[in-house]
């Protein structure tokens, strides 16, 4: 079975993961949705500006073929240098093309210049003197309505383009988005789940422990700790509840034990002549061979000892004689005697009731069980 750690590390991992896997796509979907913004609107802008070049390049040679029409000696020269402009705008315009359609369009635009071009020439070549306006209207003019048409298409086009990458990159941003959403979710989703096992798995069964350490403190010493799952909380349960097994049969052994020697100092007891008391130095009951004491006389002759216990033990231990006292309660008198192990260390007193006449003392055996 996976132990408690490698579950922990297992399902932070999980979310770590998750967290990765999140911001690596929303790296990557927003640097490709860029870089394909970047790209298309960089090359259909280099066609739309190389379609403006050449409506520039139509309308100069226009105005210069018009020009030379009307005024005869005009220098054409300008004419060569907006043509080769119109060629290095049509070769910037193939360079770019990107678009389905689009080398076909500037092919088809290429030879309608080159026709209009040569229409150009030939009547530029001609000495026309009649009517110039009405030669350039019906013979120059159709070839540049024409070729700017086609001028104008192209510019559609690309424009098209631009209008068609704009709505691929917001779907693709949409589409971005939605899987974003999906493993922010399935991420929140994980960690309400991770939050609940580790409420289940760990907290809880802390509580557990917590309350079974309560109740055994308060004296329930039958309570043990739940050793069901096998994992670090359980290999800790199992120890503390081989630990309190261990506590309960030293403890069982040590009443026994106990028993045991109490019986022996009874049974040593009853060896002497008369009824006696064996009390602890703090007036404790240890044993009684009187069988008729009265429970009031026992309990003052234990708070007598308590009260003059000090003063009794510092004579002992100053003069090192024995130290004995008689007592008077009613019709009996009670003689008390230090007992000292080895003569040195006092360990409890002898009290010895020389009357005979004695009532059982009630209760006497009960707290000397307890």
């Amino acid at each position: 079975m996976i132990n408690l750690r490698s579950r922990l590390l297992i399902g932070y991992g999980y979310m770590m993961v998750l967290l990765l896997l999140t911001a690596g796509s929303a790296a990557f979907g927003f640097f490709s949705i860029s870089e394909a913004i970047d790209r298309i609107l960089s090359e259909n802008f280099q066609s739309v500006s190389a379609s403006m070049e050449m409506m520039e390049s139509l309308e100069e040679q226009k105005t210069l073929t018009v020009t030379a029409l009307l005024e005869s000696g005009t220098d054409i020269a300008p004419l060569d240098d907006a043509e080769r402009a119109f060629y290095a705008a049509i070769d910037t315009a193939r360079e770019n093309a990107t678009i389905d359609g689009e080398d076909e369009l500037i092919d088809e635009l290429q030879r309608q210049f080159e026709q209009y071009v040569e229409v150009q020439h030939e009547i530029l070549a001609d000495d026309v003197e009649a009517m110039p306006m009405e030669v350039f209207a019906f013979r120059i003019m159709p070839a540049f309505v024409e070729t700017r048409q086609t001028v104008f298409a192209l510019t559609e086009l690309n424009h098209e383009a631009i209008v068609t990458a704009d709505e691929e990159a917001q779907a693709t941003a949409l589409h971005m988005a939605g899987l974003l959403g999906v493993l922010v979710t399935i991420a929140m989703v994980s960690m309400v789940f991770l939050s609940r096992t580790l409420q289940q798995k760990v907290l809880r069964r802390l509580r557990d422990i917590t309350k079974v350490a309560e109740a055994i403190s308060a004296g329930d010493h039958h309570r043990r700790f739940d050793i069901t799952i096998n994992d670090e909380l359980g290999v800790v349960s199992h120890q503390l509840n081989t630990a309190l097994d261990t506590h309960d049969e030293l403890q069982a052994e040590m009443r026994g034990r106990l028993n045991q020697q109490k019986q022996l100092v009874l049974g040593l007891l009853e060896e002497v002549e008369g009824e006696l008391l064996l009390l602890g130095l703090d007036g404790t009951l240890i044993a009684s061979s009187c069988e008729r004491l009265q429970r009031e006389k026992l309990e003052h002759v234990q708070k007598w000892l308590v009260d003059h216990r000090k003063e009794m033990l510092r004579d002992f231990r100053q003069s090192s004689t024995e130290v004995k006292m008689n007592m008077e309660l009613d019709d009996q008198l009670l003689s008390m005697r230090l007992l000292a192990a080895g003569g040195e260390r006092p360990v409890g007193w002898m009290v010895q009731v020389t009357e005979a006449e004695c009532e059982p003392p009630n209760g006497s055996e009960s707290e000397e069980e307890s």
